[in-house]
């Protein structure tokens, strides 16, 4: 419930999901508390420890799991990778996790863990400049969701939006962003709404826009400070340095860059 609006509030019921595991001995059980503490670490931009419960998962796994929670778990632990800016490391394991869960797909719905794992390939590719590829890889995600008002389909709006960014595309950058803006509020999801809004607000930006869209992008850095919610900061930091950098607002420029390079350094 969790997963795409997560508050730091949260873990303590995971904790505690994985120390009564513990006591009773069962490993199977503590494999999940695991798995969902690494993935709500993950959600919440805490890669550090998200990778740390991963390998943990990853050890129990080792004792015995069923293979759609291996995959699964190679699949996040290459998610926490590509978020931390490992992308040498994360590809291999998304392209991995991508083919497997391609391999075993039912048919009958849509494939929303295969979709977000693309979405997330694709933006390492873009994070490599090999455009084409990741324009490849998000058509085969959003063709894998078939227009279904889904989470996942937002996050893969938002996460193209991103890499259309990355190329000076803002017309088609604004309109990945709405989608997903449209798409969190439907879903009630705070945290894809407000990415989608502050992706939508830099394109508008670049492409002209004034203060108004500037003033939109703090309202979205803003929001998402209550929730301690840290994942994909460092665009919205980023966007910011850059708008008020060319606007010579020397202070809260240099204030925003200097939260993107802590984001960095963690």
């Amino acid at each position: 419930a969790c997963v795409f609006d997560p508050w730091r509030m949260d873990l303590p019921w995971f904790d505690r999901a994985l120390g009564r595991a513990t006591e009773a001995g069962n490993v199977g059980l503590q494999l999940q508390a695991c798995y969902w503490l690494s993935y709500l670490h993950y959600a919440l931009g805490d890669q550090r420890e998200a990778l740390t419960w991963c390998e943990r998962s990853l050890a129990l796994a080792a004792e015995g799991a069923d293979d759609r929670l291996r995959v699964q778990l190679r699949a996040t632990y290459g998610q926490a990778l590509a978020a931390a800016g490992r992308t040498a490391e994360a590809l291999p394991l998304l392209e991995t996790a991508a083919q497997t869960k391609r391999a075993n797909r039912s048919g009958t719905r849509p494939s929303v863990g295969l979709a977000y794992t693309l979405a997330v390939k694709g933006t390492v590719l873009g994070d490599l400049a090999r455009f084409e590829d990741a324009e490849r890889v998000f058509d085969e995600a959003r063709g894998l969701i078939g227009g279904a008002q889904h989470e996942v389909a937002a996050s893969l709006e938002g996460l193209n939006a991103v890499v259309l960014l990355w190329q000076d595309r803002w017309e088609e950058a604004i309109t990945a962003a709405d989608r997903c803006q449209r798409i969190g509020q439907q879903v009630r999801s705070l945290f894809t709404m407000t990415m989608g809004r502050a992706a939508g607000a830099y394109g508008v930006w670049k492409a002209g826009g004034g203060e108004t869209a500037l003033r939109a992008l703090i309202d979205c850095s803003d929001w998402l400070v209550p929730r301690g919610n840290r994942l994909f900061r460092s665009f919205i930091d980023g966007w910011l340095t850059d708008a008020l950098a060319a606007q010579g607002r020397e202070d809260p420029a240099r204030g925003y860059a200097a939260r993107a390079l802590r984001r960095a350094r963690h």
